[in-house]
């Protein structure tokens, strides 16, 4: 049941991008001359624009694989998150699930302005974001198929732990 609400919240956030944005997008096969030009100058900064395109994804992606390859990585992150809270709020109780899931999302912070790029390893936020994959933080090893990995075998181990904890109070 759970991941079918992170599920559809992903979908939601999808929606909301993409209908914010009708008035203005003509659907094609490419990134386009606005977004290609963003991605790979400095017009943005130039027109002090708060909109950011990094030259990674525009380079690496088709569009359409971008937006499939972030609405994964986000319901992913979703499902991680949740069973990381519902494996603190069973097993200790008083919100702690909550206060787990928050230093996992102050963490991808933590990491952009004070840690090694290193601890991306550990980071689901910044795991769930196609611009990780960029630039030194290669170096690594961080890259979309650690990404996978850290989430596959997480949510599965999540998922078992969970049960497992489940069963034993139970019994």
């Amino acid at each position: 049941m759970a991941r079918k609400v992170f599920a559809v919240f992903a979908l939601f956030i999808l929606a909301v991008s993409v209908i914010a944005l009708v008035p203005n997008v003509e659907f094609a096969d490419g990134w386009g001359k606005a977004i290609g030009t963003l991605a790979r100058t400095d017009a943005g900064a130039q027109a002090e624009m708060a909109f950011t395109v990094n030259d990674f994804i525009v380079g690496a992606y088709k569009p359409i694989d971008a937006t499939v390859l972030s609405l994964l990585l986000e319901w992913a992150c979703f499902t991680w998150l949740g069973l990381v809270v519902f494996l603190f709020n069973g097993r200790i109780g008083k919100m702690s699930g909550i206060f787990a899931a928050a230093a996992f999302i102050l963490l991808d912070i933590t990491v952009a302005n004070e840690l090694t790029p290193f601890v991306y390893h550990f980071s689901p936020i910044s795991l769930a974001q196609l611009t990780t994959f960029a630039g030194f933080n290669a170096l690594f090893g961080i890259s979309l198929s650690y990404a996978s990995a850290f989430f596959v075998f997480g949510i599965v181990a999540l998922t078992i732990i969970n049960l497992l904890f489940r069963r034993w109070k139970t019994s």
